[in-house]
């Protein structure tokens, strides 16, 4: 993808405009599958994973200035749980005839993945110029995150399970292993842009909703969506 970004833009005679700090946080719901190793309660259900992303940006404007492809590298995190019991199910202990229970081995299993991002992005800038402190840009970025590390936290349930610690190792690691290695977000956005003084200014994202083209754990859910917005920080190179 950055070989790609690279080509663009010695191809389309694209000027350097700005570097960008872009941070953003989102809450995820998706869904757990069927799969055999989703916890019972768990499949098929709505759950909700968070992430959080910082990259580095560089922005080239095309001739025209008024559209701009960006392109850069950054981190992101990602966190996601199943659990054995749900809020219903706390009331429902309140009425034993009326509560069934569940013999699944795990009462909760936390995933964790930290990713390198490669975003690529497209805009256009929406008012004629730019000669205002506040203009407006929508656009796409197209987020490749790939995994550098990853963690599970299993937890049993000792009515019914009471493992080794070589055994709950190995449970760990088989969920560990069904996380994605690559994932990639499609991030459409509608931004304002707040130009402060000296080429500094600041983006706020208005658009809250993006999504995944890819699972987070290839068996166990399905591709999930993204609410949240991002913030960024820039500095102009080429001028207000």
């Amino acid at each position: 993808m950055l070989l790609l970004f690279c080509t663009i833009s010695s191809e389309a005679q694209l000027k350097y405009e700005r570097t960008e700090i872009v941070t953003g946080g989102f809450i995820n719901p998706f869904s757990y599958t069927k799969d055999s190793m989703v916890l019972p309660r768990s499949r098929n259900k709505l759950s909700f994973g968070d992430e959080f992303n910082a990259d580095l940006q560089v922005c080239f404007a095309l001739p025209n200035k008024r559209f701009r492809v960006t392109g850069g590298v950054g981190y992101s995190q990602r966190h996601f749980s199943m659990n054995k019991f749900n809020v219903g199910d706390f009331v429902l202990l309140v009425i034993p005839f009326a509560y069934k229970w569940d013999t699944a081995y795990l009462s909760r299993v936390r995933f964790t993945g930290q990713y390198i991002n490669v975003p690529l992005g497209f805009e256009c800038r929406l008012s004629a110029t730019e000669k205002h402190r506040v203009t407006f840009f929508t656009g796409i970025r197209l987020i490749s995150s790939i995994k550098i590390a990853s963690s599970v936290d299993a937890t049993a349930d000792t009515n019914y399970f009471r493992p080794s610690v070589s055994q709950l190792n190995s449970i760990k690691d088989a969920y560990n292993n069904t996380l994605n290695s690559y994932l990639l977000r499609i991030e459409p956005y509608l931004d304002m842009d707040i130009y402060f003084v000296k080429g500094f200014g600041m983006r706020m994202g208005l658009f809250p909703l993006s999504f995944y083209a890819t699972r987070w754990a290839q068996k166990l859910t399905i591709p999930p969506t993204a609410l949240g917005a991002n913030f960024t920080l820039y500095k102009k190179i080429t001028g207000k």
